[in-house]
């Protein structure tokens, strides 16, 4: 938790910080932060592709890990 040390906000403001969340797996894929974007790679690092959103880097591998399995 962060706590401000300003005597007329202490104890009214107080912000909690959410551990990062950046690097998620997905079977042999790496989907994590990349300055403003998202990078999927694979697991020896290999980038395979660069998104700008999240939801985007999670679906294409979603899609790469499924695509073995059909």
């Amino acid at each position: 938790m962060i706590e401000f040390n300003y005597p007329h906000l202490r104890g009214h403001v107080r912000a909690t910080a959410a551990p990062p969340q950046d690097d998620t797996e997905y079977a042999p894929f790496v989907v994590r932060r990349r300055n403003r974007f998202w990078e999927v790679s694979d697991e020896l690092g290999n980038l395979i592709c660069v998104t700008v959103y999240k939801r985007g880097a999670r679906e294409v591998a979603r899609r790469l890990s499924t695509k073995g399995t059909r």
